[in-house]
């Protein structure tokens, strides 16, 4: 178990995901937890941590916008807490999921930057992506010039986020 995460984090993250993206489908129409467990899975080697945040990377970002407009970090964390996900304030999860949350009229590649200075992050927004750049997700005859697009979009940002990975790698290593 990590530091920080409930004795069920897993199960607690799945489940706080699950009740926040009830009814809510993707753009091809597929209830929104198959991308969630995509991504979530796709990082569950590197560490429950990562997994919890590879399940809630969209949480945040997607369901708590109030009527005013404005995201309230407090009332998420304390959910978060309520549910068993994190105890106390789990540092290394909270910031990830800080960094993976895009700010309203935020550029997407000033985005990619606070993104890339987190390795969590970093490695939880690949997964993220590899799973949006999947074209099957949306049918054929549904699709348009805009998905391709941002497919295209998404790809460099993919070669960004690990160059920045590696550069971060060999920053740490003391071989200079």
């Amino acid at each position: 178990m990590n530091i920080g995460l409930g004795p069920n984090a897993k199960h607690a993250a799945r489940e706080f995901a699950r009740a926040k993206f009830d009814g809510v489908v993707d753009k091809g129409g597929n209830d929104y937890m198959f991308h969630c467990d995509k991504v979530a899975k796709r990082v569950e080697h590197l560490g429950d941590d990562y997994y919890v945040v590879g399940m809630l990377h969209d949480v945040f970002e997607d369901c708590y916008k109030h009527e005013d407009g404005k995201c309230y970090w407090a009332e998420f964390e304390r959910d978060l807490k309520e549910a068993g996900v994190v105890h106390g304030y789990n540092v290394p999860v909270m910031h990830a999921l800080d960094r993976l949350s895009k700010r309203d009229g935020e550029e997407y590649f000033d985005y990619l930057n606070r993104v890339a200075v987190d390795r969590m992050a970093i490695d939880v927004k690949i997964a993220d992506l590899y799973d949006n750049i999947d074209i099957d997700r949306i049918p054929e005859e549904i699709r348009i010039a805009a998905d391709y697009e941002r497919i295209g979009k998404y790809k460099m940002a993919i070669r960004y986020l690990r160059a920045m990975r590696d550069l971060r790698i060999n920053l740490n290593r003391d071989e200079f």
